[in-house]
Order: C-alpha cells, then structure tokens, then sequence
C-alpha cells in the first residue's frame, strides 16, 4: 500500500518533471522543486525494506540522474509522508543543500581498489636481499630459534617498506592534481581524495580509495592509473565508477527527537533561541572549561564527551536561522545530517 515519498537526492533545479525510468517498485521517477532546487522523488510504502532488489532500483535511480545532473544522494530509505513534507524538507535544509551542490558541481566519484601479490613480491625480497639470503643460509646449516626470528622480523620489515613503496606512489598519481589530500579543502582542486584505511593495509588489499575528481578530468585519471598499473606488475588497481558522491556528500533526513533537542541545549546552556554563533560560542566555552587536557577532574573527559555530542547534535539541528529551541518547533523540524566527508 503506498503512502510515501521515497527521496533518492537532491538536484539544482531542472525543467523535467518526470524521468523515463522507475524508482523502487517499478513507480515512475519525478522532480519536486523548490527555490532553485529538486528532489528527486518517486511514491512509496511509508517504509521500504531493505532488500538486494530494492537497493539496486535505489542505485539506478541516482546513476542515471547523474548521467544529466549533479546529485546529492540520500541515504537509502529516505520516505516522507507525501510531497508537501518533501517541499518542507527542501525548504529547511536549502542553504545546506545549495552549498553541497555548488561544491560537487560537475564532479563524479571514482572508487579506486588497490590489490597486490604478496607472495611474488615475497619472493623477490627473498631473492634479492643479501641479509635476508645470509640468514637463511645460517639457519640451513645451524638450526637456530632465535636466527628464525630474526628472519621473520627482517622479512616483515622488508614486506613493510615495499608496501609504503608502493602506496607512496599510488597516492602520489592519485594526488597528481591536488596539493593537499584533507578532503575540506578540494573546492577549486582537479581531484581530491579520500584514502579509507578500513582493514586494508594487510592481505591483497592494500589501500581502498575514494577520489572526487572533475568530470571533464575523467579520462585523463583513468589514464594516469593504468599508467601505474603498467608501472608495477605486481599491484593491481581496480576503478570503480564513475559514481555519484556517495563518500564525500551523502546526506540524511531524520525527524528531530524533542528529548534530545532539548538535553543537549540544556547541557551547552542556551536559550529557547540561538543562532549559530551563540551555539558555537557557547560550545567553545565548555571546550575550554572541562578539556581533559587542561582538566585534571576525572569527571572532565566524560563531561566533554557529552559536550561533543551535545554540539554535534544540535549542528545538525541548527540549520535554520535563528534556531528555536521550544517544542511545537523542534517537533516539525527536519535535521538535515551529512554522512559524507570533506564537503563543508
């Protein structure tokens, strides 16, 4: 039974008001627009499960907006009741949305997998390194425990340097056109990356990578990744893409929690209403006051630990100025949260 609106991302504005393919459950894709820009919308369930077929209908709804469009995806299930609770969403996060949208304006995501053969590159260090080569040599003639380890710890060292070799390398050709690899500051970059260490630096994934890299640069990156694909035969880079912004934009809408709203206001001392500087200054204050580096009270590192989530909560919140902290408001509000890195 449908009830819903599923938002698969968000658009500048368009003329289209419907798509040619379908969105979850074979329903029609269409644009709802406000002030400059659309939400990309089709109806739906109240609530969508999560199922291989549904997530693949959501992925191929953004993948073909992004082929004409710039698209901030939304995290997937995103449903509101009905379209003019989409028009109210796109009201309330505008400011956060046109600001994303200007800064992944005409770029595309591209996954890069980077795979090496341990057991040759292995074979090489034993072949070519002289200490490696003597201490064998001990060990074939005096059965020694301790030479043994001493092997392993020679043998893991050399394995190390050749994986930094290699991933120095890699994130220098990926890197090729940006001067700083912290993601927030890739607005005016040809690429910008983004290196998820995510159980990667053992086994045959050594690094798994996520570069924002200009549209009418694509070629040209691809090109410089086979280039060190030929360069060392030993590693394999595998490109997924080109995606939408999945890593460094994503964003979620969630219903605002009252409860919440409120702790966390009380905590940081503010009033029924605030804009973001007392927010901010207010949030400073208590940074200052109980950091447990300038704080020797035990109590000091769990008072700032709920002062960092206090803050963070109501930044997602506070996107509307001035920010009301009183019931009714905070009932009806959105908050508009970023899942992405390196945009702000």
């Amino acid at each position: 039974m449908l009830g819903g609106t599923c938002v698969y991302g968000v658009i500048k504005d368009c003329t289209q008001e419907k798509f040619d393919f379908s969105g979850i459950g074979g329903r029609k894709v269409y644009t709802i627009h406000h002030n400059g820009i659309a939400a990309i919308v089709s109806n739906s369930p109240i609530s969508i499960e999560i199922t291989e077929k549904n997530v693949l209908w959501y992925e191929k709804v953004i993948r073909e907006v992004m082929l004409d469009y710039t698209i901030i995806p939304m995290g997937f299930g995103t449903i509101a009741r009905n379209n003019a609770e989409v028009k109210k969403i796109l009201g309330e996060g505008y400011h956060k949305f046109k600001d994303v949208l200007k800064k992944m304006d005409n770029k595309v995501q591209i996954d890069v997998k980077t795979l090496w053969d341990e057991q040759k590159i292995l074979i090489d260090i034993l072949r070519e390194n002289e200490e490696i080569q003597r201490l064998r040599e001990v060990i074939t003639k005096h059965e020694d425990p301790n030479k043994k380890i001493e092997l392993g710890k020679k043998v893991k060292l050399e394995l190390d340097k050749k994986k930094e070799e290699y991933l120095t390398e890699i994130e220098d050709v990926l890197t090729r056109y940006s001067d700083d690899l912290r993601p927030k500051n890739f607005i005016e970059k040809d690429v910008v990356i983004k290196i998820n260490e995510n159980e990667t630096r053992s086994g045959k994934l050594i690094m798994d990578t996520s570069i924002l890299v200009k549209r009418d640069k694509e070629r040209e990156f691809y090109d410089k990744v086979d280039e060190l694909d030929g360069k060392y035969k030993k590693i394999e880079p595998i490109l997924v893409g080109p995606l939408p912004p999945y890593t460094f934009a994503q964003m979620e809408i969630k219903k605002t929690d009252f409860r919440s709203i409120d702790t966390a206001r009380k905590l940081l001392g503010l009033g029924e209403e605030v804009i973001r500087l007392q927010l901010k200054d207010a949030y400073h204050e208590l940074v200052h006051k109980y950091h447990p580096d300038r704080n020797p009270d035990p109590s000091s590192k769990e008072n700032f630990k709920k002062i960092e989530k206090s803050y963070a909560l109501l930044s997602d919140y506070c996107h509307h100025y001035p920010c009301s902290f009183k019931k009714p408001e905070v009932e009806k509000t959105f908050m508009i949260i970023s899942k992405g890195m390196g945009y702000g």
